[in-house]
């Protein structure tokens, strides 16, 4: 999730993630964050693949 979008706000974003009880990591970022802190997402997707199935 990203605290600086303008497009989704970043409540509505933290309602859905709780809602399919999903992991997040907030990032101090506008609505695509992966080309401003591609390290931090990069790890984010590392953890999620290495994480066991729901």
């Amino acid at each position: 999730m990203v605290s600086n979008d303008r497009l989704i706000s970043p409540v509505l974003e933290q309602v859905m993630a709780t809602k399919i009880k999903a992991t997040t990591l907030t990032l101090q970022a506008s609505h695509v964050p992966l080309p401003l802190l591609p390290q931090k997402a990069a790890d984010l997707i590392a953890e999620a693949v290495k994480a066991p199935a729901r």
